[in-house]
């Protein structure tokens, strides 16, 4: 395959995938990488599209985001699924001001009220759930205090 016939289809592999959701200039990469695509074109024609705003990742940082907080998601979860797509939450200090500690709990608060496990030992089922949606351990339990504090005066 010629040069200028392997860029076109690099190229129309990317505006497939971008027309389904938006990526991540890493997960582009990786995703033409793994279908034998050239690295430096994969690079330049990457650059390309972020020059060209097709591409942003901090767009996408933002839209991963709000997406997984609706679905109940904490902020350790949604950082550790971002490495996936090559990003760090670290690059984008605006984005994480965004979710002080305080939101993070009354988050954790909110997602408790939909836990209906039914473990013996019930700290330690809101622990364990708090934590399989990526909560940080002081936030959890932060939280389980509030519940502890509300279900002893009811």
């Amino acid at each position: 395959m010629s040069a200028q016939a392997a860029l076109s289809a690099a190229e129309q592999k990317c505006l497939r995938l971008l027309s389904v959701r938006e990526r991540s200039s890493g997960e582009l990469l990786k995703r033409l990488e793994e279908d034998g695509f050239d690295a430096g074109l994969a690079w330049s024609l990457v650059e390309r599209l972020v020059d060209s705003g097709l591409v942003d990742d901090e767009r996408f940082c933002r839209l991963y985001v709000q997406g997984k907080r609706r679905q109940g998601w904490g902020t350790r979860r949604i950082a550790n699924q971002l490495r996936t797509y090559s990003i760090d939450i670290n690059d984008y200090p605006a984005l994480m001001a965004e979710h002080s500690p305080e939101d993070e709990l009354a988050h954790a608060l909110d997602i408790l009220e939909r836990y209906r496990g039914r473990a013996k030992d019930a700290y330690a089922g809101r622990y364990r759930y708090l934590a399989s949606k990526g909560f940080a351990p002081d936030i959890i339990s932060q939280t389980l205090r509030h519940w502890l504090a509300e279900n002893r005066e009811s």
